[in-house]
Parts: structure tokens; C-alpha cells; sequence
């Protein structure tokens, strides 16, 4: 009776509410209620957040894999909001935001009935593992939906909770990459309730988001549960993706914080004795003095785990990709044309620092200890190709912003290409640059280095999605619109067909050839789409400065595919 009494008072709640524009939908699960909205084509739209798919990792269930959630706590959930985040600190206004009660998903639909069910687009949020979410205020998607798509984004555990990985005690790690998993099984089990193909969808995400699917796309366990890949600006080759000696990085966390136990007691303390602020004020603390060094402060990433029949990755993702037929699924893949803009904008800190140690930016996966004698060989290299031997200080900005973006993206993005293009004949990958600067290059603008040739890393974002808030984002200018149309087309085509440049549809005047399958000794050409005022393909994506890092490769790897991760 009590039940009863409970769900009517919602349902009356509602009623009072705006009857007119809330819908309530069954899933397996209990019911949810969700808002009908306006399109911006003046078409509807309906949405429902904060949906709950997993068990909340909280007590003991901190650090490890997602537990399945059989039943809501009330027969009819108010999913009109969205609900908390992932326990991090917001980059933009450094407070520290959400909770470990983080394992919901948002499901965005412009029809609730059509003829047939709409492909469905999967987003995986980045912030570098450790910050972020898939919430409205950074990715709301009606531009996407006016192009016939049902889009459903999440949130995953970030930093240590969603990384730590200590296997002595039971925590095996990657447990923020099998929240992906269980919301992709969610997705798998209810999406047809929201008129969505449950047999034809597209995960896609950007930079730690892009490496996620990368590594998912490598995954037996993980595979199944999705049906094509849009792999924006990450690979899960690229260096900053795979956590090293996550052993360590675990117990040094505990040691910070007190921990004196034998090791078979870390987890218990970590679990049982801190809330997340104490554990998160000694983050940055577990860093090696080599990640310190190099700028890369992410500490708790994906590990390559040990066996099990849970777990996602359990070899290098460099041995994963060699094997043939490794990616069996239709896949886009790219990056914007000046990535480094971002991380320039903390590098412009210490130029003096990078100019007295030039070395720091020699890729990790060039075969050199770091204080192997040849490293001051290869940075004179460097200073002599990127900066003309000349000092880094402010007036290098545009060389150093193009070492970053190598650094970071393109070596690692531009293997994976030649990879999947000598071993995964049966998946088709369509490579693109963005390299488009307009009035939605939000990342540009926030980092206040507009004057930088190119786009940043994550510009690409805000042609797919709109800031709820920002007025820029949600009314366009008219060439910036045009962009968002051709983007959200491309997106959506590939999410329909798996080719973004379809017979089926004519609308775009230029097609989108994949990149080609090469053997044995073949030379390796990389046909891409250069997304910018004029589309159109184009081959070699900065090649000078990849050939460049070939010769490197060739002479300390004996190849540019064999990288030393």
C-alpha cells in the first residue's frame, strides 16, 4: 500500500508538473519518466536523465567492476533530471563536483514510434580519465537528433575510482572502462523501449572517451555490445592511455593518507576509512618523477589486466591491433589539426623549463631510457626540425604547438592508421583532420590562444554537440551552421550506413573514401578527409613532420609500428 501511495504522489507530482510533457516509459528496470522538448527544426524530442545502470559503487563496492541493477528503488523514477557526476574537479571553475553515486545515463530520441527503430549513437565523455561527464551542460545533442538518431550519454568512474587497480587485494582495475560495458549492456537490454535498433549501434567519444572505444574495440568482452566506433582524437596506443605500475601508484595513495598495514589491508583502508576528498587532495602525489616531468598528470588510467572473465584488456593493445582481424567493425577515426593548442596552454608556463629539457619530449615509445646520452642527440634533432635551432620562448609558440600535437596525437593516431590498414582488412576505417576554425571553436577561445593556427583539441566537440547554456553553441552562425550540418551528417550517415558518405544518401557533394588496404611491404598512404571551409580528400596529414618521427622510429625502433609502450 505504502508503494502504492508512493508512486501515485510522483505520478500526481508530474501531473501538476506539466503533464503535457512528460511521458513514462517501461524498462526492464521499473518505469522512467522523461520531458518532451523542441527540436530546433521545430520537431520534438523526448529525453530522460539521470537513468541508473548499474548498482551504486559505493562502500563496499568501491574500486570494483560495476554490480548489475535489477530494480529501481521506486517503480516509477523521475528522470526529468540529470543526476550527480562523477566525483572530480571541474577544470573550468576547480571545485570539486559530483559523487562516487555517478552510474547514470541520459537517452535522447526524436521519435518515440517510426516504421523502423533509429540507429543508436553511444557517447563516451573524455577529461583525460580523470574529469568530465556525459551531462547536458557540456554535450546536449539536438543538432544529432534532427538527423534521425536516438544518442544516449553516460557517465563512468573517473581517477581512482574508476582506475585504481591493486590485484592482491581483489581490485583488478579498469573498472571505470566496465561502467561502459554495463551501460552498453543497459543499452542492449531497454533501448528499443526509446525506439532505438538495439542491433545497430555506434559508440563514439573524443580523446580519453576515443581511447575508451579503442580499447573496447580490442576487447572480446566488449565488442559484442556495439556495432561500429568513432574514435575522436585518442587511440589506445597513444602514450598517455595505459597506467604504469598501477601497483605502486595504488599503495603510494594509501601511504599518503596513513596507510601503515600489511599490503592484504590497503583496499579495506581505502575503502572503508576515506570519503572521496580525502582520497582525491593526494591525486597528484602518486605521480612518477618521469610523468612529472614529461606533463602528463594522469595518474589512474586503463591497466592491461591479469586474466579473468571480466576483465576488458589483458595484452598490450600494440599486440592487440597486430593481430589480423583483431577489429571486426566499420570504424572512423581522426583528429583536429592543432591538438596541442591545449596543452600548450599550460606548457607557455614553463618555456624555459622545456627549453633547458627538450627531452622530456621525446615520446615514450621511442626505444630510449630517459637518461640514455642519445636523448640529448635526438632533442638537438628536434630543436633543429621544429624550432630551426633556435631557443623555445613565446615567439615559438606556433613550432612548439605542432611538437605537442605529434607528441600527444598524431604519431600514435597515425600508426594506428597504418595498422588497421595492414591487418584489419574486414573493417573499413575512415580517417578525417579537422582542421575548421570558426565561432564554435570553443576550446580555442577559452584557452585565449585564438591567434594559433588550427583547431584544438576537442574544437571538433561543439559541431556535434551544444552547451546547454552557451548561446553560441545552441544558435550558430551561418557558416558555422553549415559545418554543424555537414559534421552531424557524416556522424549520423556512418552511424546509419558505416560510411559517412553513403549512396543512400546524396545530400553531401564529395565522398569519403576509406583509407586503403595495404600487405607485406607495401607502402602505407593514408587517404583522409580534410574537414575545413572546403571539404575535400586529401593524403599524408602533416607529412613532413611524420616523416620525421618515421626516420626516428626507423633508427631506434627499426620500425615506426613497433612503438616501446
Amino acid at each position: 500500500m505504502s508503494r502504492f501511495l508512493r508512486n501515485s504522489s510522483l505520478i500526481c507530482y508530474m501531473q501538476c508538473r506539466k503533464m503535457s510533457n512528460t511521458i513514462q516509459i517501461d524498462v526492464k528496470q521499473g518505469s522512467v519518466i522523461g520531458e518532451k522538448k523542441q527540436l530546433q527544426n521545430g520537431h520534438s524530442f523526448y529525453c530522460f536523465k539521470g537513468i541508473p545502470y548499474a548498482k551504486s559503487p559505493i562502500g563496499d563496492l568501491r574500486f570494483k567492476a560495476p554490480q548489475p541493477l535489477l530494480k529501481f528503488d521506486k517503480d516509477v523514477l523521475d528522470c526529468t533530471h540529470e543526476r550527480d557526476v562523477s566525483f572530480h574537479k571541474d577544470p573550468f571553475t576547480s571545485d570539486l563536483v559530483g559523487s562516487e553515486d555517478c552510474l547514470f545515463l541520459n537517452v535522447y530520441t526524436p521519435k518515440l514510434k517510426s516504421e523502423t527503430p533509429l540507429p543508436v549513437m553511444v557517447w563516451i565523455h573524455g577529461g583525460a580519465f580523470l574529469m568530465g561527464s556525459g551531462n547536458s551542460d557540456f554535450f546536449y545533442p539536438r543538432f544529432l537528433m534532427d538527423e534521425g538518431v536516438v544518442v544516449v550519454t553516460l557517465n563512468y568512474r573517473l581517477g581512482m575510482f574508476g582506475f585504481l587497480c591493486y590485484p592482491k587485494s581483489g581490485i583488478l582495475g579498469n573498472a571505470g572502462l566496465k561502467d561502459q560495458v554495463m551501460a552498453l549492456k543497459w543499452v542492449k537490454a531497454n533501448i528499443e523501449q526509446f525506439n532505438g535498433d538495439p542491433n545497430n549501434v555506434t559508440l563514439f567519444g573524443q580523446s580519453a572517451g576515443a581511447a575508451a572505444i579503442h580499447l573496447h574495440l580490442l576487447s572480446e568482452i566488449s565488442k559484442k555490445y556495439f556495432d561500429k566506433a568513432i574514435v575522436q582524437s585518442g587511440s589506445a596506443i597513444n602514450e598517455w592511455v595505459i597506467q604504469n605500475n598501477p601497483e605502486y601508484k595504488a599503495k603510494r595513495l594509501a601511504e599518503l593518507m596513513g596507510f601503515k598495514g600489511p599490503d592484504d589491508k590497503l583496499v579495506e583502508f581505502l575503502i572503508k576509512t576515506k570519503q572521496p576528498v580525502d582520497i582525491y587532495k593526494h591525486l597528484l602525489g602518486v605521480l612518477t618523477p618521469d610523468e612529472r616531468r614529461r606533463g602528463l598528470p594522469m595518474p589512474f588510467k586503463p591497466v592491461v589486466e591479469i586474466p579473468s572473465s571480466e576483465a576488458i584488456i589483458t595484452k598490450r593493445p600494440i599486440d592487440l591491433l597486430k593481430r589480423n582481424d583483431s577489429i571486426d567493425k566499420p570504424v572512423m577515426m581522426g583528429y583536429t589539426s592543432a591538438e596541442g593548442i591545449t596543452m600548450l596552454a599550460n606548457a607557455i608556463k614553463k618555456l624555459d623549463t622545456i627549453d633547458s629539457d627538450l627531452a622530456s619530449l621525446i615520446p615514450r615509445s621511442v626505444n630510449l631510457e630517459p637518461n640514455d646520452p642519445n636523448c640529448l642527440t635526438l632533442a638537438t634533432e628536434m630543436r633543429k626540425f621544429y624550432f630551426n635551432n633556435q631557443k623555445i620562448d613565446s615567439k615559438s609558440l606556433e613550432s612548439l604547438k605542432d611538437l605537442l600535437t605529434d607528441y600527444h596525437f598524431t604519431i600514435g593516431l597515425q600508426a594506428v592508421a597504418e595498422i588497421h590498414s595492414r591487418y584489419n582488412c574486414k573493417s573499413p576505417l575512415f580517417f578525417y583532420k579537422f582542421s575548421y576554425v570558426g565561432g564554435l571553436n570553443m576550446f580555442k577561445k577559452w584557452f585565449q590562444l585564438e591567434k594559433l593556427k588550427g583547431a584544438c583539441h576537442g574544437d571538433d566537440l561543439f559541431y556535434l554537440f551544444q552547451m546547454a547554456n552557451l548561446e553560441d553553441t545552441l544558435n550558430p552562425g551561418a557558416n558555422d551552421k553549415k559545418i554543424v550540418k555537414v559534421i552531424c551528417k557524416l556522424w549520423t550517415n556512418f552511424a546509419k550506413y558505416s560510411n559517412p558518405t553513403p549512396n543512400e544518401d546524396d545530400s553531401l557533394k564529395f565522398k569519403w573514401k576509406p583509407v586503403k588496404n595495404i600487405k607485406n611491404n607495401e607502402k602505407f598512404t593514408l587517404d583522409y578527409l580534410n574537414i575545413d571551409n572546403e571539404i575535400q580528400m586529401k593524403q599524408d596529414p602533416d607529412k613532413e613532420r611524420i616523416q620525421f618521427w618515421r626516420d626516428i622510429y626507423q633508427t631506434w625502433n627499426k620500425d615506426f609500428l613497433r612503438p616501446k609502450l
